[in-house]
This record gives structure tokens, sequence and C-alpha cells, in this order.
């Protein structure tokens, strides 16, 4: 009985090396496909209330986050689009979003965010997102972003990846935050395509990002209004991020 339990024991190693062997193998050959020097599906950066249907301009005008998602891309996984009108102008906008170090304590899905470095209109920022599914863990990576104004009067932040590690790691990200002026107020445009290096629960990812993204711009947005209404602290994120881009006011 002894030898048969230490042999199941040793089998058992056994299984769980390969098993993790095999899927380490597979992770990187996926990544390796993934980042192959090919042309890649990138979010659309003139995407705009042009592109939605006339229920969906409803409902944004209505104060509801709208979605779109584009599903031909490069992999199974969608790149998705939302919308959110906020009663915030677009540069107070933009300067409450781009306070990395802040941003878990306002939006849900992030578990942790920090920033590793900045320079001007540059920061790259360490990010732990949370992942709602009992059998991925969460994502961990670092992002390199950037900030500009843009040539509509708006503000324009995108960002690439940096890196990324662990069994629900990126192989490939591409996004974007862009604060147009609308009335009084600013219309916030977000596209986040993400890629995984391991290409399973697929359907269930696509569903479970585009819900979670929906939440996280909305979440943006009612930080953006409840800073809004605060003249002081307004005049404090103002000051930070036009010292990030460059801009001289005061």
């Amino acid at each position: 009985m002894l030898r048969l339990t230490m042999f199941a024991r040793i089998v058992g190693i056994l299984l769980f090396c390969l098993i993790g062997a095999v899927l380490s193998q597979a992770l990187d050959a996926n990544a390796s496909s993934l980042n192959a020097p090919s042309a890649r599906s990138r979010c659309e950066r003139a995407f705009g209330i042009e592109k939605l249907t006339s229920d969906a301009r409803k409902q944004l005008e209505r104060g509801e986050t709208v979605m779109a998602v584009e599903s031909k891309t490069d992999s199974p996984f969608h790149m998705i689009y939302g919308m959110r009108l906020m009663r915030a102008d677009a540069e107070l906008a933009m300067a409450v979003i781009s306070a990395f170090g802040e941003q878990k304590n306002h939006i849900s899905a992030i578990i942790e965010s920090s920033v590793e470095a900045m320079q001007g209109n540059f920061t790259r920022v360490n990010y732990e997102i949370y992942v709602d599914h009992p059998l991925v863990p969460n994502s961990r990576f670092t992002s390199n972003v950037f900030t500009n104004k843009d040539s509509d009067g708006g503000y324009l932040q995108y960002w690439n990846l940096a890196n990324s590690e662990g069994i629900s790691r990126l192989a490939f990200a591409d996004g974007y935050a862009r604060t147009v002026p609308s009335g009084s107020g600013a219309l916030l445009v977000f596209c986040s395509y993400n890629v995984p290096a391991l290409e399973v629960y697929v359907d269930v990812s696509n569903k479970l990002s585009s819900r979670s993204l929906e939440k996280s711009i909305t979440e943006m947005g009612e930080w953006a209004e409840s800073v809004a209404r605060d003249s002081k602290a307004g005049e404090a994120y103002l000051r930070a991020f036009r010292r990030m881009i460059g801009v001289s006011r005061d």
C-alpha cells in the first residue's frame, strides 16, 4: 500500500510538471505568433458618435454609457469602444483620468495602479486588473501611456503594452481615451483591444471585458463630474495635468 501511495504521488508530480511545461510552451508559442511583425488590429482613433446607431445616440443623450464592439480583429478577442457624456470640460476630464495613482480608488476593476516612471507627457504605469472568472487570475501588466492635446480642442491619451507576466498575461494591447468638447461638458470616447497570450474562455472573456469596461467608463465619468463640482480639487488636478503635458496657465 505504501509503495502504491508513493507511486501515485510521483505520477501526480510528473503529470503536474508535464502540464505546466505544455502550458508554458503554448503560451510562448501563442505570444510569439501574436507578436509577429504583421499588421495588428488597432483602435480607430476617429471613432465618434456618427458610428453609433440612432438608439445608441439616444442612450448617450440620456446620460448612459454606450458600448460598441468590433469583432473583426486579428485575434478571437474583440475590440471594445465606449462613450459617455460628462458634466466636466474636456481638459478637466482628462486631467482626472490622468491621475494614474488614484485610478484604483475610483475604478473598481483596477486593483492596483502605480506610476513606475514619468517624463513629460509619457508615463509608465503598473496595473493589476480584476478578472471576474473563478479559473482566471487577475491580469497584471505595465503600460506605456502618452497624453497630448488633440486637434479638435480635446485631449488624447493612448497606450501600448510594455510588459505582462503570468498565466493571464497579455500578448498585445492597444487603446486610448479621448475627451472631446461637447456643449458645456465633454464626450469621453474609450477604446480597448487586449489580446491574452492564452486563448481560453474566449467568448466568456469577450463578454466580461465589455461589461467591465462599461462599468469602468461610467466610473471614470462619475469621478470627473465629482471633481468638477469641487473647484479647489479641480484646480489641483489641472495644475498637475498641465505640468505633465507641458502647458503653463498659472
